[in-house]
């Protein structure tokens, strides 16, 4: 990859990502990949700009041992071309499912957008992002103190049977409303 110089046009490849993403939202960056050479991530909600030089180049992206296939974009000069990367999404979950088990090596999507997402979108996604980790975290607590008290009630009183169910049918309650918030407001973005 060759960078561009002070006295050329400005080239460049934009890729970002604007994906749904439950987990820790630093888990979610996709490595980015220009002519063979690692030249930095694409986090949640955000791009990155990489300086090219006019041409032919070749765009790959990873996220743990997943890959996306090879691409081909043609830059020219004083523009930039911009790329969306994703999680397969277009063949339903279980198709996904199978290409990221038994493909890994092309499971990721890499695609050509004419829109990037504002920096507005981009934080939207990321806060609802980390409401749904901390709704899931919480729901999990909550359902692993249910179970202990289920079963300290079972061997010494049974009132704390129904504490434990209490505790642990309320964490459900709580990561569902998570979820379902979090999948609003995605939702809310994507129709606007």
């Amino acid at each position: 990859m060759e960078l561009v110089t002070n006295g050329s046009p400005e080239a460049a490849i934009v890729v970002f990502q604007d994906r749904n993403w439950s987990g820790d939202p630093r888990l979610a960056a996709f490595t980015v990949s220009v002519d063979g050479k690692k030249v930095g991530q694409a986090t949640l909600g955000s791009s990155l700009r990489v300086p090219v030089s006019p041409g032919s180049h070749t765009v790959r992206i990873r996220q743990w041992w997943y890959r996306s296939p090879r691409i081909t974009v043609e830059v020219s000069s004083g523009s930039n071309v911009k790329l969306k990367a994703d999680a397969p999404t277009d063949r339903g979950a279980f198709a996904g499912m199978v290409k990221l088990i038994f493909r890994p090596s092309t499971a990721l999507v890499l695609e050509s957008s004419d829109v990037e997402p504002d920096q507005a979108d981009a934080n939207r996604r990321l806060r609802a992002a980390l409401r749904m980790r901390k709704s899931l975290l919480l729901d999990a607590m909550l359902g692993l103190i249910g179970c202990v008290l289920i079963v300290i009630g079972l061997k010494t009183r049974p009132v704390l049977i129904i504490v434990g169910l209490v505790v642990f049918i309320g964490g459900t309650a709580v990561g569902i409303r998570g979820a379902l918030s979090a999948k609003r407001e995605s939702s809310t973005r994507d129709s606007s």
